[in-house]
């Protein structure tokens, strides 16, 4: 009699410890359920002034399914990781970064930066000359020196 009394507090036991493991397993599982989405941007930082034409939008998601910027989907490596270059706007800026899981949670990120304005090179002529009168042209660029040339009849001629 005893021995099926032990018999049964050993199983007990045994049953309790089987359960024990199976629910934190199974808690540890569903820990990324529980947690949910997590996103990182690294690239570009709140308020930072870009002065590039391009800016990297870079970072790293963990238990996500989908991430996109300002609505439009980018892709991410296996290991959660992501790149993606866009054009830079001039003036104020901002980017909404957004990361789902499979369940439909999601987190997101909003970053305000600022676009310097970017130099542009142009060239112009100063007026098309009729044939046989004087001609000037100059040429100008916000990065560099600005540049005439022409030609003349009159060896006094002076550009203004």
């Amino acid at each position: 009699m005893k021995n099926n009394a032990m018999s049964n507090k050993n199983g007990a036991y045994f049953a309790f410890t089987l359960c024990l493991i199976t629910v934190t397993y199974g808690v540890f599982q569903a820990r990324t359920l529980i947690h949910g989405p997590t996103l990182m941007v690294s690239s570009p930082r709140h308020g930072e002034t870009i002065s590039t034409v391009l800016m990297a939008i870079n970072g790293k998601t963990e238990n996500v399914t989908h991430v996109s910027v300002n609505g439009q989907p980018i892709t991410m490596d296996t290991s959660g990781t992501f790149d993606e270059t866009f054009v830079t706007p001039e003036g104020y800026g901002v980017i909404l970064v957004e990361a789902k899981n499979r369940f439909g949670r999601h987190q997101e990120q909003r970053i305000e930066f600022i676009g310097a304005p970017q130099p542009q090179a142009s060239t112009g002529v100063a007026g098309q000359p009729a044939p046989g009168e004087d001609e000037a042209s100059i040429q100008a660029s916000s990065t560099g020196p600005v540049t005439t040339a022409g030609t003349t009849q009159d060896p006094s001629a002076t550009l203004l």
